[in-house]
Order: structure tokens, then C-alpha cells, then sequence
């Protein structure tokens, strides 16, 4: 793992340890439940929503409820104590042992810049699916895989097809399609629903705009005019290219 400059500790179960410490095993261990959260100028966003997805997601694979009561005290204080102002926090629940163990710690972010949410990211399709979409659960075939396309094709993520040919979700991003000025989006049964998706999809209701849910089918593409991805280090984020199908990337009228 890469940890970020100047980081100095993570937190187990709610005591400060020493980041040299830290087991590697936790970050690259398929099967964990886990949270992703961005941290902005001393507050964490979307803090409860987050906690209630990890919840359902422990309550979806079959693993008791933890108590969420102090990890956002316990956030909080580990950003205040590595000095940071920016950043991404990771939430893991390790139950693999025989005690519970909730790790907090931060992880390398790749925001993107002014020049790509002016102009849109390239992305490219991945074939995969995840065994159960809902739950938030460590998958390092996927992840690992998608890891690899990005890098290789300088790409900022990929978008994942399921068996059907339809795209679902990307590697760590929900995904807008929008024809006209009507916007699709995956039904949530087939997909992790992000926080910054449903965000965005309560803006959509609050300006009367119409959205569909449905999976759009790879073949389809080149009907759609504009489309997007939502999450946690994006927000939200116009795609120029899937492939070599192009997009208008002039989302104004969803500000």
C-alpha cells in the first residue's frame, strides 16, 4: 500500500496506532464490508449515509450490525491528528477473525482536475460483475482488474458489463446516461447505490427532470448525448469518451 505524505496513524477500534504498523493484508483482502469517505476542510461528507450503507451491507452478506456510535468521533480525531485537511478516509470491517475488528485509515485519493471536469475523462468497458451489487464488499478480482485497464490505457475508470451486455455501474463509480433531456441510470438492484447517486438523483426529482431506470446495452451507446459518473472522489463528473464513442461533455443544466 502507498500511503499518502505525511500520514502518521490509523486507527483499530477506535485507539491511534503508528501507520508503520499498519497490516497490508486489510487493503488488499477480498470479502471485508468497507466505506469510502472524503474528508474536505474538517468535516466528513455524508458521513451517516455512509454508516448506514455499511450497515446494510454487513446485514446483506449475513454479519451482525456493529456500533457505528463513535467511529465518526473516532474520524475525526484521526484527521486531526495526521494534520490533514484533505483527503479520502477508508472504513473496513474485518470479521474474519474471531473479534471484529474496524479499521480507519486514509488512502491515496485521484481527484480530478480543472482540465478534466471542463473537458470530461476517457473511460473504457470492463467486463465483470460483482456477486452481490448492494453490498459494499472488498473484490480484488474486479478491482484488480479494473486497476489494470486504467493504468494501462491512462483511462480514469472503467465501466462494468454484466452478462447481458448491459453497463451497470463502474469499478467505483455509479453512471448517468442522459438522451435528450431524459437521464438513465441502473436500477439499484444491480448496482452499489452511491451516495453521491442518490444525491444526485434527488436534485433530478427537485427540477422535475425525468429519469429512467434502466441499463443501457453496450450496443446502444452511440444513441445517448451526454453521460456521467457520480462518487465519492469525482462527485460528479462528465465522460468525453467510452471507448471510441463520444459525448458531449456541457452538463450545465443539472448544476
Amino acid at each position: 500500500m502507498k500511503y499518502i505524505n505525511n500520514i502518521e496513524y490509523y486507527s483499530l477500534n477506535g485507539k491511534l496506532m503508528p501507520i508503520d504498523g499498519f497490516p497490508k493484508e486489510i487493503v488488499r483482502s477480498s470479502g471485508l464490508v468497507y466505506e469510502v469517505l472524503k474528508y474536505d476542510k474538517g468535516e466528513y461528507l455524508y458521513f451517516k449515509e455512509h454508516l448506514q450503507r455499511l450497515q446494510n451491507s454487513l446485514r446483506l452478506i449475513g454479519k451482525q450490525k456493529i456500533d457505528i456510535s463513535k467511529i465518526e468521533n473516532n474520524a475525526i480525531k484521526l484527521a486531526i491528528a495526521n494534520k490533514l485537511t484533505l483527503g479520502n478516509l477508508k472504513i473496513v470491517i474485518d470479521f474474519k477473525s474471531s473479534l471484529q475488528s474496524i479499521y480507519l485509515f486514509f488512502i491515496p485519493h485521484r481527484y480530478p482536475t480543472g482540465k478534466q471536469y471542463k473537458e470530461g475523462v476517457s473511460l473504457k468497458l470492463q467486463y465483470a460483475e460483482r456477486p452481490e451489487p448492494n453490498a459494499k464488499v472488498a473484490n480484488w478480482d474486479v478491482r484488480g482488474s479494473a486497476n489494470k485497464l486504467i493504468d494501462d490505457n491512462e483511462i480514469y475508470e472503467t465501466l462494468l458489463v454484466n452478462n447481458k451486455d448491459e453497463i451497470t455501474e463502474g469499478s467505483r463509480s455509479n453512471v448517468f446516461f442522459i438522451k435528450g433531456d431524459v437521464f438513465y441510470t441502473a436500477s439499484k438492484d444491480k448496482i452499489l447505490p452511491g451516495v453521491t447517486r442518490q444525491k444526485v438523483i434527488e436534485l433530478l426529482n427537485a427540477k422535475k427532470l425525468q429519469l429512467i431506470y434502466k441499463c443501457i446495452k453496450v450496443d446502444e451507446l452511440s444513441d445517448y448525448d451526454h453521460c456521467f459518473i457520480t462518487g465519492t472522489s469525482p462527485g460528479i463528473l462528465a465522460i468525453c469518451r467510452i471507448e471510441e464513442i463520444k459525448f458531449s461533455t456541457n452538463l450545465d443544466f443539472i448544476d
